[in-house]
């Protein structure tokens, strides 16, 4: 946490870095993976989180293959959780348990628009 984000209406900066800081803490002896999703190998003591650019959003940054995200996932011995917003590419291809669901407020279409979005945020998991 840079303290150089979070200029919306609600943002709390103090409390931002607090829950960095314990989720640093929680983290501590994970081993986390960098690069590039197709090139990780996944074990199956391993947890996934997965937060890729969400299908059919457009940003700062290029989108991925989610078809090759699902199949990774879905050909893991690991449990594994993965936000987006609900898509029928993810309904039908992804071999999930569970789908929590919760509104919030999109930051970047928000920013795009210049109003208050509402999105449905989805996390799919497999256990």
């Amino acid at each position: 946490y840079s303290g150089t984000c979070g200029s919306h209406k609600g943002y709390n900066g103090k409390l931002y870095a607090a829950i960095c800081l314990r989720a640093k803490e929680l983290l501590q002896n994970a081993r986390l993976a960098q690069g590039s999703f197709e090139k990780i190998s996944i074990g199956a003591d391993d947890f996934v989180y997965a937060d890729p650019p969400y299908l059919g959003t457009k940003a700062c940054y290029d989108n991925i293959n989610h078809q090759l995200l699902i199949d990774k996932l879905n050909n893991c011995n690991a449990h594994w959780a993965v936000s987006s917003y609900e898509s029928a590419l993810y309904e039908k291809y992804l071999n999930y348990v569970n789908k929590h669901t919760i509104e919030r407020n999109s930051e970047i279409k928000s920013m795009n628009l210049g109003h208050r979005v509402a999105v449905q945020e989805i996390l799919y998991t497999n256990y």
